[in-house]
C-alpha cells in the first residue's frame, strides 16, 4: 500500500494515469497546489479522509475498483470528478466543497454516502448513475444544483438538506424512492419530465421564492403533506398534486390543489387575452373555484333580498316581503305564480317576466356552485 498520510505537497502533483495496485493512503495530506489524479486506476482500497485541497483537483475519468473515503476533506479550489466511477462503496461525508463541484457522468455501482457535506458553489451530478442506493441526508448546497438525467436504481435519501438555489432534477430516472422529507428549498425545483416510482415531498420547509414544477413527469406515488408550495404556478405540476391526492382518497386537498390549477389556468388565459378567463374570473368570485359554499349562498340571498325590494316597490306589497324572497329563490318559479301565492292582484309585464327568466339561470348557477363547494365533504370529487 502507498501510504502519504499526512504528507504536506507543497507543488502541483500529478499522478495522471497512475495505477495504484495496492491500495493507497492519502489521510490528511495537504494539498497546496493543483493534484491530478486523472484516468487513474485504484485497484485496492484509497483513503483520502480529511484530505486538504489547497487547489485545483481533477479525478476525471478514474476508477475506483474498491472502497473508497473522501470523509471530512475540504475542496477549496474546482473539485472535478467527471467520468469518475466507484465500483464499491465510497464515503464523501461531512466533507466541504467550497468551488465548483462536478461530478457530471460519474458512477456510482454500489452505496454512496455525502450525508452532512457541503457544496459551496454550483454542483453538478448531470448524467450521473447512482447504481445502488445514495445518502444526501443534511447535505448543503449553497448553489444552484444540476441532477438533470441522472439514473437512481435503488433509493436516495435528501431528507433534512437544505437548497438555497435552483435544484434542477429535470429527465431524472428514479426506479425506486426518492426522499426530500423536511428538506428546505428557497428556489425553483424543477422535475420537469421526471420518472419516479415515489417521491416524498413531505413537511418541506419553503421560503417565498420556493416554486415547484412537476410538468411532464410520471410519479408513481407522490407525498405531499405539510407542505406549503408558495409561489408554484404551473397548472400542470397543480393537476398532477391533484391526481395524486384523489388516489389516496384525500377530497379536501385534491380540491384545494383543483383551485390552485384553476387560478394558474385563469393566470394562463388572462396573459393570452383569452374570452373564458372571464368565465373564471366570474367562477373565482362567486365560489372560489367551488371550494368557498358561503360565497354562493350568501350572493343568493343577497340578491333575492334586493330584487324582493323591487318588487315589493312595483306591486306595493310589503307585507310578505321575506315569504317573497323566499319564493324568488326558486330558480323555476315565475313572477306571476309569486303575485298569485301571496295575494297580489297586479299584472306582471313580460319585460318583468324576462327579466325574472335571467335572474332564474344566474340563481341557478349560484345553486350549481353552492352544490360543487360541498364536494370535500363527498367522497368523490
Amino acid at each position: 500500500m502507498l501510504i502519504l498520510g499526512g504528507v504536506v505537497f507543497n507543488k502541483h502533483t500529478s499522478f495522471y494515469s497512475a495505477i495504484f495496485i495496492k491500495g493507497a493512503n492519502f489521510g490528511s495530506a495537504v494539498f497546496k497546489e493543483s493534484i491530478s489524479f486523472a484516468s487513474s486506476i485504484f485497484e485496492y482500497e484509497s483513503n483520502f479522509k480529511s484530505v486538504f485541497f489547497e487547489k485545483q483537483v481533477d479525478y476525471g475519468s478514474t476508477i475506483f475498483k474498491k472502497y473508497t473515503n473522501f470523509s471530512n476533506a475540504t475542496f477549496k479550489g474546482k473539485a472535478s470528478f467527471r467520468h469518475a466511477s466507484f465500483l464499491e462503496k465510497v464515503m464523501i461525508k461531512q466533507s466541504n466543497f467550497m468551488n465548483v463541484a462536478d461530478f457530471e457522468e460519474s458512477k456510482f455501482m454500489k452505496e454512496s454516502y455525502f450525508y452532512s457535506t457541503i457544496f459551496g458553489n454550483s454542483t453538478t451530478f448531470q448524467r450521473a448513475l447512482f447504481q445502488n442506493n445514495t445518502d444526501f441526508k443534511m447535505v448543503t448546497f449553497k448553489a444552484s444544483v444540476i441532477f438533470r438525467s441522472a439514473k437512481f436504481n435503488e433509493n436516495a435519501s435528501f431528507e433534512s438538506t437544505l437548497f438555497n438555489k435552483e435544484s434542477n432534477f429535470k429527465d431524472i430516472l428514479c426506479k425506486q424512492n426518492l426522499y426530500f422529507r423536511e428538506a428546505l428549498f428557497s428556489d425553483y425545483l424543477d422535475f420537469n419530465s421526471a420518472v419516479i416510482n415515489e417521491l416524498n415531498l413531505s413537511k418541506l420547509y419553503t421560503k417565498d421564492n420556493f416554486n415547484l414544477d412537476l410538468s411532464f413527469s410520471q410519479i408513481d406515488v407522490l407525498y405531499y403533506k405539510n407542505t406549503d408550495f408558495k409561489n408554484t404556478t404551473d397548472k400542470e405540476t397543480f393537476l398532477i398534486l391533484k391526481e395524486s391526492a384523489i388516489k389516496k382518497h384525500d377530497q379536501t386537498t385534491a380540491l384545494d390543489f383543483y383551485k390552485k390549477e384553476m387560478e394558474s389556468h385563469k393566470y394562463d388565459l388572462k396573459v393570452k387575452k383569452d374570452k373564458d378567463y372571464y368565465i373564471l374570473l366570474f367562477e373565482d368570485y362567486i365560489s372560489d373555484f367551488g371550494t368557498n359554499p358561503i360565497r354562493p349562498i350568501g350572493t343568493l340571498i343577497f340578491t333575492s333580498l334586493i330584487i324582493t325590494l323591487f318588487f315589493s316597490f312595483l306591486t306595493n306589497e310589503w307585507s310578505l316581503y321575506f315569504v317573497s324572497a323566499i319564493l324568488l329563490m326558486n330558480p323555476t318559479s315565475s313572477l306571476s305564480n309569486i303575485s298569485e301565492m301571496i295575494g297580489c292582484k297586479e299584472d306582471i309585464s313580460p319585460i318583468l317576466e324576462s327579466l325574472n327568466f335571467i335572474k332564474n339561470i344566474f340563481f341557478g348557477i349560484l345553486i350549481y356552485e353552492t352544490i360543487k363547494s360541498f364536494r370535500k365533504f363527498s367522497r368523490k370529487l
